[in-house]
């Protein structure tokens, strides 16, 4: 049995036809994580499918991104859910989800309105009687979330405020993800979201950015100082980019290496970033010994090559509670 079915009565993946490239894409990754079984697909809404308010200035594709979610929740409406899971076709699951997420959907509080499985925490959550949940404080990003069907309307009437999206209620560029962010600032409902991110985002050509983006999955970033840093010879050219995060040297690496103070939050801003993409943090420089990282870096430097580094907190790397369960689990299952 799907895992996501099991606990969300709906779950539907929002995809535009002409990206046919996502739809088999994004199927194929459900298909090999037994996550594809009754999902419902929904054809998204083009951006210049409606007429944008006056001074919307995120553009057509944070347009169409916009309709295309009121439309799934104004289906569940009608429908009578008791809640639904929007995915999209740019979403990717931890190979972990179908074991992690019944031990998620058990520490979820009652009063749940949203709970998400994957976003970015753009203010620091708050705890909950669980470490495997936190309450978010503005969190962002809708490539995997949930909605209950008591609140669905509350959830509706709030995206259509079309007046929140332009002057001067915004002062840019306002998207969908940031008016949910607004309402759990202003408590409107409770939000909540797994405290390991459990969907990420794929590489790939953004339909809203245009850009060409490599996948990210903006993990907390409070766990950024317990990644190990990768020294890189110049013979490892060739390193998986989905392993580690190689960063740039530019004027400003070149002015870090003159004081350790600034090496050291060059160091933390590098293990920031690769903590976004779900990978380990390296450099290459031959003008930084290792000796003076490890010297510096709390979690030390590692010379061996794991072959799933990118697969943290669940290969052992560190402690993070879900990771935990999900071996007290096993343990006791075997």
């Amino acid at each position: 049995m799907n895992i996501l079915t099991k606990y969300f009565e709906r779950v539907a993946v929002i995809s535009l036809p002409v990206r046919i490239d996502r739809r088999r894409r994004f199927s194929r990754h459900l298909q090999d994580l037994g996550l594809a079984e009754g999902v419902h697909w929904v054809d998204a809404v083009p951006g210049d499918a409606n007429p944008m308010p006056q001074g919307w200035a995120a553009g057509p594709g944070a347009w169409g991104c916009l309709q295309s979610h009121l439309q799934v929740l104004r289906s569940a409406l009608a429908d009578g859910l008791e809640s639904v899971l929007i995915l999209e076709d740019d979403a990717v699951f931890s190979p972990h989800t179908a074991r992690c997420l019944p031990l998620l959907m058990e520490a979820l509080p009652e009063d749940w309105a949203q709970f998400y499985l994957g976003g970015q925490h753009l203010a620091a959550p708050s705890q909950t009687a669980s470490p495997l949940v936190w309450r978010g404080t503005n969190i962002n990003r809708t490539h995997a979330w949930a909605c209950r069907g008591k609140f669905l309307r509350d959830v509706i009437r709030h995206l259509e405020r079309t007046e929140d999206y332009v002057p001067p209620a915004a002062k840019g560029p306002w998207h969908l993800d940031h008016q949910l962010g607004r309402a759990h600032e202003t408590g409107l409902w409770a939000a909540y979201s797994s405290s390991w991110w459990l969907a990420g985002q794929e590489a790939d050509l953004s339909d809203i950015s245009r850009h060409d983006l490599r996948r990210r999955w903006w993990h907390p970033r409070r766990y950024a100082i317990l990644l190990p840093f990768v020294h890189l010879a110049e013979a490892d050219a060739g390193e998986s980019q989905a392993q580690l995060f190689v960063p740039t040297e530019d004027k400003v690496f070149e002015a870090c290496l003159k004081s350790d103070y600034r090496l050291a939050a060059w160091l933390y801003k590098q293990a920031e970033l690769a903590l976004d993409h779900g990978a380990l943090p390296a450099w290459r420089s031959t003008r930084l010994c290792p000796r003076r990282v490890a010297s510096l870096w709390p979690a030390g430097i590692r010379s061996d090559r794991l072959e799933d580094a990118h697969d943290y907190p669940f290969n052992g790397l560190f402690r993070h509670a879900l990771a935990q369960s999900l071996q007290g689990k096993n343990l006791a299952a075997a």
